[in-house]
């Protein structure tokens, strides 16, 4: 009986003051960082200039870079006005952002319907090789990159003023 007394008053010591689970409590910081939308405009549109075909295929090639074009195959190269495509755009100062060409490739055409091909587009920003060119805007959140490319001549391909469109997809990294 003593033994149940002695129980029961440890029993009642037990509940009143309980075996409470360890509590522990803790903070963290929500955070967010906002940046002004990307906006892109065209300055120039890439142009080949005016080309002579031949008997066989040729291609012109601008270089983003330079602005220089450079002949292959059979093409003559006509004194006129040419170069790589120039881009203005704005963003967040100081971060770096990425473009990629969503196209591997347009076909560009004449009043008839005649077509051609440009590819092999690239910039003059530092690239991964895979379509993807890498920047950091300027203090003002501003940015230059130039696009050239590749354009296929087809053999006697017929005269006329060829026209076409590229997209350029400019993103935050």
């Amino acid at each position: 009986m003593k033994r149940n007394i002695l129980s029961i008053i440890w029993m009642a010591v037990f509940l009143a003051f309980g075996s409470r689970a360890q509590a522990s409590t803790s903070s963290t910081s929500a955070t967010a960082t906002i940046v002004a939308p990307v906006s892109l405009g065209l300055v120039r549109d890439l142009d080949f200039g005016t080309i002579i075909p031949g008997a066989i295929q040729g291609t012109v090639s601008v270089n983003p870079a330079t602005g220089v074009r450079t002949p292959a195959g059979g093409v003559t190269l006509v004194n006129s006005i040419y170069g790589a495509a120039l881009f203005n755009i704005t963003g967040t100062r100081d971060r770096a952002y990425t473009i990629k060409f969503p196209n591997k490739s347009i076909t560009i055409k004449n009043a008839s319907n005649k077509t051609m091909t440009v590819n092999l587009f690239t910039s003059d920003l530092p690239g991964s090789g895979n379509g993807i060119y890498n920047g950091t805007y300027d203090a003002s959140g501003k940015a230059l990159f130039h696009v050239g490319g590749t354009l296929t001549v087809a053999a006697n391909q017929a005269p006329g003023a060829y026209t076409g469109t590229f997209n350029v997809e400019v993103n935050y990294n």
